[in-house]
């Protein structure tokens, strides 16, 4: 990669390009039930359903054009399986893939642990062997 500022060309650095790299948009955790933010006042219940925003889930089903929004039907699905944990217990993952309308962020629906402990805890998206950095999550 080379970056180019004022017509001034920087050093050549090799970057790796992964098939997958699970990140999480730090914030964009969203009950179902109103589609408010998950806050510390409005912490997750276990049990309950919820969806993320994320990126770098890899390839989809039904994919776009470069460029284009996501499709509303049919849904552009991951193709690698993809899993929601919190405070490190897996989640339900309904559905995972490119949020519907928007260009390149990828929506991970999931229901919520039953048994998770109160407090602030570690939301983490994998696919494949490839981890999110944490994000934190309020739970009641």
């Amino acid at each position: 990669m080379v970056v180019t500022r004022d017509g001034q060309p920087s050093a050549s650095v090799n970057v790796p390009v992964w098939e997958v790299q699970p990140a999480v948009y730090s914030g964009v955790v969203v009950h179902n039930a109103g589609y408010t933010l998950v806050s510390a006042e409005r912490p997750l219940v276990p049990g309950e359903f919820a969806f993320v925003y994320a990126a770098g889930l890899g390839r989809v089903t039904n994919e776009p054009a470069t460029g284009a929004g996501a499709p509303f039907l049919p849904l552009a699905a991951t193709l690698a399986d993809v899993q929601v944990s919190i405070a490190g217990l897996p989640c339900d993952v309904q559905y995972a893939g490119l949020a519907p309308g928007l260009v390149g962020v990828y929506q991970v629906n999931f229901r919520v642990a039953a048994t998770l402990p109160s407090g602030p805890q570690d939301l983490v998206i994998t696919t494949g062997s490839a981890s999110s950095p944490p994000v934190k999550v309020s739970i009641r």
